[in-house]
């Protein structure tokens, strides 16, 4: 496998993943405000996955769904969620460490990955990818504090 093959299938499945329990997070909201964030964060999520399955090299196989992992954690989280006075808190808690992975795996794709198409689109959505990540990191504060 390539190493930019390897960088496309590392942002695509951190986007998977994050696509997925995004949705999974507006489902269960009980905060509307919150519920449309998610769903919001989730098609920008999805726009920069489709913008990155074009750049896939012809005959590719890229991921398409979440991983195993990611799936025990939403599973994961919407039982503690059942279980807290306040649903959105281990949501909010689980996403922004979701956004965590995606902005690292972003700037090791701006920083480390090899020149060309993928990189390229890293780049160019790194600032929204960071953006992504600063709000949920708010909304995860609003909770610990």
């Amino acid at each position: 496998m390539s190493t930019e093959r390897a960088t496309l299938d590392d942002l695509l499945q951190a986007l998977l993943d994050a696509i997925a329990f995004f949705g999974d997070a507006a489902d269960h909201s009980r905060n509307p405000a919150h519920a449309q964030l998610f769903r919001d964060l989730r098609m920008n999520k999805q726009k920069i996955a489709d913008d990155l399955r074009a750049a896939a090299p012809i005959g590719s196989s890229p991921p398409q769904r979440s991983s195993v992992a990611a799936g025990l954690l939403a599973g994961w989280t919407d039982l503690r969620a059942r279980l807290a006075d306040d649903p959105d808190a281990p949501y909010a808690r689980a996403l922004e460490a979701q956004e965590d992975r995606l902005l690292s795996t972003f700037h090791d794709a701006v920083n480390h990955g090899p020149p060309g198409p993928v990189r390229d689109i890293a780049r160019s959505y790194l600032p929204q990818v960071q953006r992504m990540h600063d709000l949920l990191k708010a909304l995860k504060d609003q909770y610990d504090h």
